[in-house]
This record gives C-alpha cells, structure tokens and sequence, in this order.
C-alpha cells in the first residue's frame, strides 16, 4: 500500500504479511507490517501512522485425558507485540502471558493473564485523564482475571479485574457485561467499565455505561441500538442502526447518530445529529 501527500510531495508506503499453522492444540500467527515515512492513507485505519509493528501469538489448548471431565479444554497464551519506528527505536511493547485458563462444556471460561508493557511518550501534552504524564520511556506490569459465563443461558454475563503499574503509578481496572436473550426476538445489554489511575502527578476515574437492545421481528429486520455515557467527556451517545433484507443481495441500512452533552450551565445540548442511509443491490450475470 502507498499513500500520496499532495502538500508535502512525500509518497510513503506499507508492506505486510500474516502466516498461521494450526493444530489440533496449537495455534502459532506472525503478523509482520513494515512502514515506509509517515505513512497515513486517506482512507481505512492506521493504528500507528508511520511506525512498523511485529506480533506473534502461541495458544496452547490441550483437552483433558478424562473423557468424563467437565473441563472441555485448558488454555495457554503466549502473545508479545513491538512498536517501532524506521530507524528501529523501540516506540512500545507489549507481552500478554496467559500462564492458565479453563473453558468449561457450556462455554464458561475462567482466564488468568499477566502483562508487561511499554511506551515512549514523545509528546509533552500527553495527559490520560487530564493528568500529564513525564516524556521518556514507561515500562509497567498488570495483571487480569476474567471469567465468562456460558451464553446458553437466558442471561449470560462477563467480568474482569485487573490491577498493576501504569506509566509512572498505579491503575486498577474492573467492569462487567450482562446480557440478556429470553427469546430469539430481542435482546438487551449492559456494559460498565472503570478505570482507576493514581499517577505521580495526580489521579484520575473514568467510568464508562453502556447499554443497548436489539429487535429482530423476522429474519429479514432488525434494529440494534447503541447508548453510551463516560464522565471524562460527559457526552452522551445514542446509534440506532435498521437493517432490512428484501432478498439475497438487495439491503437497507438506515444508521442514525445522535450526540448530547452537558453545558457549563448544566443545560443539556445536542452535539451530534446524522443520518445515513445506504442501499445495497447485487446483480448477478
């Protein structure tokens, strides 16, 4: 891939590749993107414009001896990931270590990671939740439990707690999910997440609720709905997406967008409010 700077006459670019190899309990992928400059394409998404990355995953699933077991299988994870930039600095890291994990025959899960991680603040404005953080190179430790029910049930629910250093202190994190479906008609969500930083120059919380409901009347229509509040912007978000298929090939999608926040008087404003609608028609030769 290239991308062509008009302003500037630069022409920048992007190489990669993806190899995989899978067995009955292991499962090994390379993932491997080489930047070229600065390079930012007008369209799609670059995490990282202008900076190459490397990250191989190792799962290891064995299945227990016992044919009578209630484990279905273990879990093992091995994941380390780089940053950097052409001259080959190192911008961050990461490595996920899963020393343990279960998966149950109803699909329930219980996982254990641990996590070391990196990254170069490079800019002197960098403040995660309004508190800024010194330039240099930070390294930290964390480590995560999460466990998930089986979603064969009526309502099924996620949790996880997390705790370690974070840039130059300390972060706890924790949230849940819960999901409800009675019926194969409608089903309602509810997500909350929390983040609790103590950091050398201060501390911060950011707390995020999302909840949503979908309506599926019949095979052809469904309406799925989207509302979400965090206390750092104080904006409140609401997507409301109708999708309708009228034969193999032939969609409606309708996706509405609409925005709130609170003003400096305590007033309620819109900030957002968009419409789009798109129709998708195939013709077969």
């Amino acid at each position: 891939m290239r991308s062509d700077d008009e302003a500037t006459s630069d022409v920048d670019g992007m190489v990669g590749g993806r190899a995989e190899l899978r067995t009955s309990d292991w499962n090994w992928t390379v993932d491997l993107h080489m930047a070229k400059g600065e390079f930012d394409p007008a369209m799609g998404y670059v995490a990282r414009p202008g900076q190459s990355n490397f990250n191989t995953r190792v799962d290891w699933e064995p299945r227990p001896t016992d044919p009578g077991s209630s484990i279905r299988k273990y879990q093992f994870r091995f994941e380390p990931r780089l940053w950097f930039e052409n001259g080959g600095r190192v911008m961050s890291h990461n490595l996920i270590v899963q020393p343990f994990g279960l998966e149950w025959h109803d699909g329930s899960e219980l996982r254990f990671f641990t996590s070391l991680n990196g990254d170069r603040v490079t800019s002197t404005d960098f403040e995660p939740g309004g508190v800024p953080v010194s330039s240099g190179y930070h390294s930290w430790e964390s480590v995560t439990t999460r466990y998930e029910s089986s979603e064969a049930n009526d309502l099924s629910w996620e949790g996880y707690l997390g705790y370690g250093s974070w840039y130059d202190g300390f972060r706890t994190r924790f949230g849940f999910d819960l999901n409800y479906r009675p019926v194969p008609e409608y089903s309602l969500m509810m997500e909350y997440d929390e983040n609790q930083a103590d950091l050398e120059n201060g501390d911060f919380v950011t707390r995020v609720v999302a909840l949503g409901g979908n309506f599926y009347t019949e095979s052809e229509l469904s309406w799925q709905n989207l509302v979400q509040l965090d206390n750092q912007s104080k904006e409140l978000g609401w997507q409301s997406r109708l999708r309708w298929i009228h034969r193999d090939g032939q969609e409606l999608f309708l996706v509405a967008n609409l925005g709130w926040m609170e003003d400096f008087d305590g007033s309620i404003i819109p900030t957002e409010r968009d419409v789009a609608m798109k129709l998708v028609y195939s013709i077969r030769l």
